[in-house]
């Protein structure tokens, strides 16, 4: 059987296993897939008229930051990286009462980044369903937050707050007055600036924290843990309209007064 050769400069012989290299790697390029810089970077922003009472925000493959907008209107700010950076790659669109926002990168993929602030309209109850980090300040209205498996960080919310994540739940000077927070595999941390009315913090495999400030009303409280350590430094009092439960599968349980140790029993 003849055997090929392929010859570059007179008397060079060519291996043909390096052909077939050099061809494969000029096929992904002409693919696309070395069509774009990893570095490649883009920022910019839609507002949206919007008018009705609730508004769910759908978010896939980017973490998003929600902020107090203006009536009447909703803005999306968005930075967006290596491959999200192209045309087409970032869809971003508002149906009915759902907003859609993210990322949708395929083939080989060395950076798809993304990060979106949205500003939602006062009054407007407030649902999101992502898939990465969720961040929420200073909103006042009704929110309910699911992350699936991420971490969930609030700050200075004063409206009914609900969180279901498999990450951590961090809630820092909150005044809403109705808190749910759950979370699989994550801690839940609350920080009270305001005392509630009712709270609900939950984790099965983690530490649950919970501070609230003095009122002239007191606390109806639950603490439980199934394999872990169950304390309250605040008084339980059965017949309170005010009520405190926080319970853990495996983790620790604190439930404590804002600004340190005073008034245990």
């Amino acid at each position: 059987m003849a055997r090929h050769q392929t010859y570059g400069e007179p008397g060079r012989v060519i291996p043909r296993a390096l052909i077939l290299v050099a061809t494969a790697a000029g096929v992904l390029t002409a693919s696309g897939c070395g069509a774009f810089s990893a570095d490649a970077k883009r920022s910019d922003s839609r507002e949206f008229a919007y008018t009705a009472a609730k508004l769910v925000i759908e978010a896939r493959g980017t973490p998003v930051r929600l902020e107090p907008g203006v009536a009447g209107k909703i803005r999306v700010e968005r930075r967006l990286t290596g491959k999200a950076a192209e045309q087409g790659n970032a869809p971003l669109t508002l149906e009915g009462q759902k907003l859609h926002v993210g990322v949708v990168c395929s083939g080989i993929v060395i950076n798809c980044g993304a990060e979106h602030t949205i500003q939602v309209p006062p009054g407007v109850t407030i649902e999101v369903d992502g898939d990465d980090k969720v961040n929420a300040v200073r909103l006042a209205q009704p929110v309910k937050i699911t992350a699936r498996d991420d971490n969930v960080h609030t700050d200075g919310m004063t409206g009914p707050l609900e969180i279901v994540t498999g990450g951590d739940i961090v809630a820092r000077r909150t005044g809403s007055p109705q808190v749910t927070a759950r979370s699989t595999d994550g801690h839940v941390s609350l920080a009270f600036s305001a005392a509630p009315t009712k709270v609900e913090a939950v984790s099965r495999d983690g530490a649950v924290d919970l501070t609230v400030p003095r009122t002239a009303g007191a606390y109806r409280v639950t603490t439980a843990s199934d394999d872990g350590r169950a304390t309250s430094e605040i008084p339980n009092d059965r017949k309170a309209t005010r009520t405190l439960n926080a319970r853990s599968g495996t983790g620790e349980v604190r439930v404590r007064w804002a600004g340190g140790a005073a008034g245990k029993e």
